[in-house]
């Protein structure tokens, strides 16, 4: 009925994008970008498909394309810092967590991309202040919970790290199967030790 609606194109990849069908994706944001090339959220939608296939240089590349038709696409930025971290591009990934952080300093995301970068920075003080306002923020946020308490376990503050380690058990049962013996300190300790020392904390 409407085969020129960008907007209904960017409702049908949002869907391709759930079901994880990135080939429909492009094909979809490719259809919308041959009306129109200028629209930013199209090319967010790509990018998120380009990534979610694997091609983190084209998906990056995407996302500078989208901030630069709107500076103002927080999305776009989120998704380009998290990806940089990711590829351990903890510079680059900064300047798009500072801009987010100085305009959503109370976002649960932004603030877990913010602490994330911290400690890959070996600003461990900050870190653990950062993942403090995240779980502040969504008391649920195992992440939060266990990445703070592998920067403490480093810190050989012991007990932080379990208090952490038993929050994540806590709303995390089924990770229980693999701490020894009852739900009791001597299981904690040794939940920590194992998850701790093996545990990449900066979300790479």
């Amino acid at each position: 009925i409407s085969p020129t609606n960008v907007n209904l194109m960017m409702q049908a990849a949002s869907v391709a994008f759930m079901k994880e069908d990135y080939d429909e994706m492009v094909g979809i944001c490719e259809q919308a970008l041959a009306l129109d090339d200028s629209h930013a959220m199209v090319h967010l939608l790509y990018a998120k498909a380009e990534l979610g296939m694997g091609k983190l240089v084209q998906g990056i590349a995407r996302l500078t394309k989208a901030i630069a038709l709107d500076e103002q696409l927080a999305d776009a930025r989120l998704l380009r810092g998290q990806t940089l971290l990711g590829m351990g591009d903890a510079k680059g990934a900064l300047e798009d967590a500072d801009w987010l952080m100085a305009r959503a300093d109370d976002n649960e995301d932004v603030l877990l991309l913010k602490a994330r970068l911290e400690a890959a920075q070996g600003n461990v003080d900050a870190a653990i202040a950062l993942y403090g306002k995240v779980t502040d923020v969504n008391p649920f946020q195992t992440d939060a919970y266990r990445e703070r308490g592998a920067l403490r376990y480093q810190q050989g503050d012991k007990q932080g790290a379990e208090e952490d380690m038993q929050k994540v058990l806590e709303l995390n049962p089924q990770e229980m199967a693999d701490v020894s013996g009852d739900y009791s300190a001597e299981g904690i300790e040794h939940k920590t030790r194992q998850a701790y020392m093996n545990l990449n904390p900066f979300g790479i």
